[in-house]
């Protein structure tokens, strides 16, 4: 069934481009390149919108065009590695706290860093792109059960290694 009204793919756009945008930051070496990319992906979203069958899977669908973009980019240049979205300081926090949460922040970046490019991608999908297992599930084409144990033991072994580091 081909959609000649555009206006669903105007209200889609506003709730998740900037949650593309997030994760195609987490994904390529600069914030330039992930705008760039962003605009890629609606575009090409634009395009291929007469001919989506599935409107309820449009944020997956959207999901999936950005990550696909972002592995052409990093086939044809490796990107760097970003630090995870760090949040704007609290005033009210004591200068030993900051000390503290920025410590934990990079390290936890670092150990992120190092994780394979699969599970990086997991954890970005879900924690900057802020989505859930079912649209994770559709956007890697795994099943939804196989993303959560994934998550669950991403989540373990980093807790692991991080309190190992404290002890």
């Amino acid at each position: 069934m081909i959609k000649t009204d555009r206006k669903p793919f105007v209200e889609w756009y506003d709730e998740c481009a900037e949650r593309v945008f997030k994760f195609l930051c987490a994904k390529v070496s600069s914030t330039a390149d992930a705008q760039d990319l962003t605009s890629q992906t609606f575009l090409k979203a634009w395009q291929a919108y007469p001919n989506l069958r599935h409107p309820e899977r449009f944020i997956p669908w959207v999901f999936t065009i950005a990550r696909n973009l972002a592995n052409d980019q990093y086939r044809r240049k490796k990107p760097l590695a970003l630090p995870l979205d760090e949040s704007a300081p609290d005033p009210r926090a004591n200068p030993v706290d900051d000390v503290m949460k920025n410590q934990f922040r990079t390290r936890l970046a670092e150990l992120v860093a190092e994780l394979r490019e699969d599970e990086r991608e997991l954890l970005y999908l879900r924690y900057q792109a802020d989505l859930n297992f079912r649209e994770i599930a559709q956007i890697v084409r795994r099943s939804e059960s196989a993303i959560k144990k994934q998550h669950l033991r991403l989540l373990a072994r980093l807790q692991s290694q991080m309190e190992l580091e404290n002890e």
